[in-house]
């Protein structure tokens, strides 16, 4: 790195352990600043522009504090060469880190009160010189001390909403979740759009070449690159307000969608995110061309009352807990399925649901803890084009005044919990089934009805009913290895025996084609309904009573997409 002489005001280079104790200075940038070229050409008079009296004064104060070296980095770095800028870029924040003592120079500060006005504070760069250096001294207008890091750390904490523990570098760095280290970010600027991610190296620790001109892209990178060291899932606590359902962009397009995690939390004092994996850690996930591939258990939210809110998948990130909110609060994101196995980012940011305010919102989380891979999709018409490929599914609701759930499917990675609805690539002699269960809360009735789909005819049957040995059909669909791969009709027959010859006895429903109110993106539709009642099963669970007066009367719905 390059050093200015603070006796002579001439430049020289160190390297590595051969560089000397200095004193580095943290400003923005005006008009009329000392550039690399005016220090080093004969026949310019740099001592003539009007940012020299930056450098007079920063070596000034220097030499007052012992240090006979400075570094400023309008002139210490040769901006004309892309790898010195690449080099100096990368190493910022250890150099800002290892200095003896960082200057502040605050050029609109006059009298204390006015320090939240700053501009300092507004600008990207400058975070990284706020938390780096371990000893800071402030100055104002006329380079007038007003005070170290530690006498005015109310008043920076206050400003910038970080933590008086990660000012003082109490809290490693190392140690705090990607979104809060974000969320800093958020409302800073930078002249150039590619500084708003390179800015951020030193706090992640990491390392990319430098590429002017992509733009927005550079965030992307930086997001990409830290979740090839981390697997910390707040990088993906942010939420962009687009006013558009359809916004499934996995990344954020610039720290300011991070804003959102410091407006929720603004009293932050604690972040956990270790307890929220499939076995009590964080989940490993890589980035892959299809999107991120994760080993996770999916919470799912439905709502007993369809007009009381919308189904989600939930993937939980974080626990994080405040001084206004003692228990941890968790937030996840929304995902929506769209097919085996793949999911597409609903574009929010949820505070997840805990057991104090359920009310009228149950919460299950999936069996399957396999691999999910969360689409990287970033537009529109991509999300429409992927829902038009999803050619045959099969969706099944029971409509009655008591309360259904279903309790288990197979295969569950072809099962979307939030729609009741079977995505169907595999051939049609694979069998897909479902267990749905009627609650009738006034009489205590628990009935379970079993839903074996059969596709292997042209009117595509199902078949419907919880037969005598129903136990053992349950037992046997809805085992741990059938969640992934379905087992074909031959092996239904081969486990259960005759009861299936029998099934497919049970009734014939003649479909009608045709369903006024199905989506425009299904080409065609085949509906199939059945009345049930209760009184129609003679094979109730043991202990079973019906209610007195009107028996309770549901209908099955089920939809074929083709």
């Amino acid at each position: 790195m390059r050093l200015i002489n603070a006796k002579t005001q001439t430049l020289d280079e160190f390297f590595d352990s051969a560089t000397p104790p200095y004193a580095i200075l943290s400003h923005t940038w005006g008009d009329g600043e000392v550039r690399f070229q005016d220090m080093m050409a004969p026949s310019s008079n740099p001592q003539g522009l009007p940012g020299f009296s930056k450098i007079e004064e920063t070596c000034r104060l220097a030499l007052a504090h012992g240090l006979e070296w400075a570094w400023v980095d309008t002139c210490c770095i040769d901006k004309s060469s892309s790898a010195e800028l690449t080099e100096a870029i990368n190493s910022m924040f250890r150099w800002y880190q290892n200095a003896d003592l960082c200057l502040v120079f605050l050029f609109d500060l006059d009298q204390l009160s006015d320090l939240p006005e700053c501009r300092w504070f507004t600008r990207g760069w400058t975070l990284q010189e706020m938390l780096a250096p371990a000893r800071i001294e402030f100055y104002n207008q006329t380079w007038t001390s007003i005070g170290t890091k530690e006498l005015l750390l109310p008043q920076l904490s206050n400003i910038t909403g970080i933590r008086q523990a990660v000012l003082t570098g109490a809290a490693s760095l190392a140690n705090l979740a990607v979104a809060e280290k974000m969320s800093w970010a958020a409302h800073r600027t930078t002249t150039r759009s590619e500084d708003a991610a390179y800015c951020l190296f030193g706090l992640f620790d990491v390392n990319m070449p430098l590429i002017y001109g992509e733009g927005h892209h550079a965030f992307r990178r930086l997001q990409e690159e830290i979740i090839r060291r981390s697997n910390d899932l707040t990088i993906f606590a942010w939420e962009h307000n687009t006013g558009s359902p359809w916004n499934h962009n996995l990344f954020a397009t610039s720290p300011r969608d991070f804003a959102v995690y410091r407006d929720k939390f603004p009293d932050l004092t604690h972040m956990e995110s270790r307890d929220l994996g499939v076995r009590g850690v964080r989940p490993e996930y890589t980035l892959t061309n299809s999107g991120l591939r994760l080993d996770a258990r999916l919470e799912v939210q439905t709502h007993f009352n369809s007009e009381s809110g919308e189904d989600n998948y939930l993937l939980k990130l974080v626990s994080v807990s405040t001084p206004s909110q003692p228990h941890n609060s968790t937030l996840a994101i929304t995902l929506v399925k769209i097919g085996a196995g793949l999911f597409l980012r609903r574009g929010r940011l949820l505070e997840a649901i805990t057991q104090e305010n359920v009310g009228s919102v149950y919460h299950r989380t999936t069996t399957d803890p396999h691999v999910i891979t969360i689409s990287l999709s970033d537009n529109h018409s991509t999300t429409l084009a992927r829902l038009r490929n999803l050619e045959r599914s099969v969706k099944i609701s029971l409509k009655g005044s008591d309360v259904n759930l279903v309790s288990y499917a197979m295969p569950e990675n072809l099962w979307d919990w939030t729609t009741g609805s079977f995505f169907c690539p595999y051939s049609d002699f694979h069998v897909s089934a479902a267990l749905l269960n009627i609650f009738s809360v006034n009489s205590f009735v628990h009935v379970p009805i079993l839903v074996v789909i059969d596709r292997r005819g042209g009117s595509s049957p199902l078949l419907v009913d919880w037969v005598t040995d129903g136990d053992k059909w349950k037992a046997w669909l809805f085992q741990e290895r059938h969640a992934r791969e379905p087992p074909t009709w031959d092996d239904l027959r081969y486990q259960i025996g005759e009861s299936v010859d029998s099934l497919s006895q049970f009734v014939t429903w003649k479909p009608s084609v045709g369903d006024p109110d199905r989506s425009p993106l299904m080409a065609s539709a085949t509906l199939i309904q059945r009345d049930i009642s209760l009184e129609d099963f003679q094979d109730l669970p043991p202990g079973t009573q019906l209610p007195q007066g009107q028996v309770p009367r549901y209908e099955l719905v089920i939809k074929i997409t083709r």
